[in-house]
């Protein structure tokens, strides 16, 4: 089940147990409306990789990589994770750049971008 969720500096994640997640920020105002209209976008990602239906904005995201893209309003999503630590156990977090997990992270911006790849 995808939930979504906030995190410091604005940014809301939409995330299940087990990454990767979706980042949803920008643009770079952080004020109510910018906030709102974030969150809102990110119940609207939840939903939808839910079981919901599909919102027609996605169909104006520009993949800009594999697991980043942005709107027109200047929206960001990204996927995200898995994070693991570089230097046991010093707590070195970063991305884990194995090839499953940028595959993971791939597959799961294909099914909020393609529309024939279903959640």
């Amino acid at each position: 089940m995808w939930v979504v969720e906030k995190l410091r500096l604005g940014v809301i994640v939409v995330a299940e147990k087990i990454p990767p997640c979706i980042y949803v920020y920008g643009p770079a105002i952080n004020d109510g409306p910018s906030y709102d209209h974030r969150w809102q976008i990110a119940e609207q990602i939840r939903d939808y990789l839910n079981g919901g239906e599909r919102p027609g904005w996605l169909d104006g995201l520009w993949r800009r990589g594999a697991d980043y893209a942005r709107g027109i309003d200047d929206t960001e999503i990204m996927a995200v994770g898995p994070a693991v630590d570089w230097n046991p156990p010093h707590c070195c977090w970063g991305t884990d750049m194995s090839e499953e997990a940028k595959g993971d992270r791939k597959r799961l911006m294909d099914k909020l971008i393609l529309p024939e790849t279903k959640p």
